[in-house]
């Protein structure tokens, strides 16, 4: 009867090793403990009180329309903002290249002139405060070649990647010429990466992009609220 037992206890215990061997191969258990450590953080936290979530429904996509949103539709967006004296505007995305081009090849073509458009909008704000566009970034590989001159505009913000930080490697998707103009522009990536359990736990302080680090959007938001420049940042 004991011997029994044993061979039963041995037969679990070397089924729960195989289990627990496949779970880490196919990162089971990274998502697991994952959900473990979301729970712990979670528990008994109240929502912030400074924090609001701002949900999209159907009926504000039926009135402001899918992406990519309309030049129109940030026209009005910016004319609104004007007339409440809004200093500080920041652009998660941004009317991009993609939006004014044409061909098989790609090839650039002049922004409608809706695009010149919202450009003088973005100017008006610009007398009156701050426009900050957060970039997209992509992945790139070792053989892209694709757009792998940054303009100036982007290199006045950005820092010399001297520090030996593991950063992504990415590639930019430039706005409209007529918005990136001005001295009072300023540009950051919102590049973000999700972890084995597909969420978002972190965001990058920098992007590294053609060996310069770009803020992200978060970044550059506390620098120009604090008044602070790229160059007072310091690592530690």
């Amino acid at each position: 009867m004991m011997s029994l037992i044993f061979s039963r206890n041995g037969f679990v215990t070397l089924v729960m090793l195989v289990l627990i061997l496949l779970a880490g191969r196919f990162g089971l258990l990274d998502d697991a403990g994952y959900s473990l450590y979301d729970n712990i953080r979670m528990l008994g936290q109240p929502p912030a009180s400074n924090v609001l979530v701002v949900a999209i429904d159907e009926y504000s996509l039926d009135k402001i329309g899918r992406y990519p949103v309309p030049y129109e539709t940030h026209i009005r967006l910016l004319e609104n903002l004007i007339s409440a004296g809004v200093e500080l505007v920041a652009y998660v995305g941004l009317p991009s290249l993609n939006m004014a081009t044409t061909g098989s090849n790609n090839t650039l073509v002049a922004p409608p002139v809706s695009g010149r458009q919202l450009a003088d909008r973005v100017r008006e704000i610009r007398k009156q405060g701050i426009v900050t566009a957060g970039i997209p970034f992509v992945s790139t590989s070792e053989d892209d070649k694709i757009q792998t001159a940054l303009p100036g505009y982007f290199l006045q913000n950005s820092l010399p990647n001297e520090q030996s930080l593991e950063l992504h490697s990415a590639r930019p998707a430039y706005p409209l010429p007529e918005i990136a103009s001005g001295p009072a522009a300023s540009y950051t990536s919102i590049f973000v990466e999700s972890d084995i359990s597909k969420k978002i736990r972190s965001v990058p302080l920098f992007t590294e992009a053609n060996g310069l680090l770009i803020p992200t959007l978060a970044m550059q938001l506390y620098l120009r609220v604090n008044n602070m420049r790229l160059s007072d940042v310091t690592f530690t």
